[in-house]
């Protein structure tokens, strides 16, 4: 692997990945402790998931065929949809009418992403 595909390509994930989930739970964590300290932990949990997932990948790459992997990917994604869909049709079930139907909900929906 050359170094310079991973100085040119890990930069750019790590910006585009960290302000995800993770920077709302460091705003968070950051209101009761350094904010530095938050911001380090959570730099080193993401590079120690990029590392563990870089790992896995390779490592499934190289012992199974380039189709196997695109069906597991391809699986994958599938049930997370499928479990998505059902899932938010649960939610919206169990709203009442009144609450679904508020544009306050819409607004904030849009604020949050």
């Amino acid at each position: 692997m050359h170094i310079a595909i991973i100085a040119a390509v890990f930069p750019i994930i790590f910006v585009g990945e960290l302000p995800d989930k993770t920077m709302f739970a460091s705003l968070v964590m950051a209101t009761c402790g350094r904010p530095l300290q938050v911001w380090l932990g959570a730099a080193g949990a993401f590079v120690l998931h990029a590392v563990i997932a870089t790992t896995v990948g390779v490592a499934l790459f190289a012992l199974l065929p380039h189709r196997a992997l695109d069906g597991i990917a391809a699986a994958m994604f599938l049930f997370g949809a499928g479990y998505a869909w059902r899932d938010s049709a649960k939610d919206e079930a169990e709203l009442p009418q009144h609450e679904a139907s508020k544009p306050g909900v819409v607004v904030t929906a849009v604020i949050a992403e």
